[in-house]
């Protein structure tokens, strides 16, 4: 489980810090969070069935 919420965690992270160098450079970030944001609302959508099945203690 560690493994499974560690991976996500680290990508987070570093998008995080992308960002913040981006803006520090003074590269317009908002267009780019838009689309982190529908990118990840269209992962949790898709990955859905499956982490309702990890959350319900069945597997594959």
């Amino acid at each position: 489980m560690t493994a499974f919420l560690a991976s996500p965690a680290r990508y987070a992270i570093l998008a995080v810090v992308g960002i913040a160098v981006l803006q520090v450079f003074g590269i317009q970030t908002a267009s780019l969070l838009a689309v982190l944001g529908a990118a990840s609302l269209a992962i949790g959508l898709a990955l859905q069935g499956t982490l309702s099945n990890l959350a319900a203690g069945s597997c594959c």
